[in-house]
């Protein structure tokens, strides 16, 4: 994970928000747009602020391991960055069909084939 600083642009600039898409006790996500790949994907503010200490010496560590994860069935990370030293940032990729809480919502009980997934 990157922390940026005052001198340079933020990474935020890289990407349009198109809509706000969950909210949280630790902060929001948003549906964002990549400017130069033009590829959506879902961007996740933790308010730093508002987090314990214990969370704030943790959260370095804790990114990096998300971003050495690479398994089927968990979501693909892109990147993270501490912004303005208040928020840290996850970008993580974006499914059009929703996730898997969505499809067993959606099912309303019926069953469907595990290829699904």
């Amino acid at each position: 994970m990157e922390q940026e600083n005052g001198d340079s642009k933020s990474k935020m600039e890289d990407y349009e928000v198109i809509e706000q898409i969950g909210k949280g006790s630790f902060g929001a996500s948003f549906l964002v747009l990549h400017k130069t790949e033009n590829k959506k994907y879902v961007l996740k503010k933790i308010r730093l602020s508002t987090q314990p200490e214990k969370l704030k010496r943790t959260a370095h560590s804790a990114m990096d391991s998300i971003a050495k994860l690479h398994h089927p069935y968990i979501v693909q990370y892109k990147d993270a960055w501490l912004d303005k030293g208040s928020c840290i940032c996850i970008v993580t990729h974006y499914y059009e069909g929703g996730d898997i809480s969505d499809m067993i919502r959606k099912a309303r009980g019926a069953y469907f084939p595990e290829q699904v997934f």
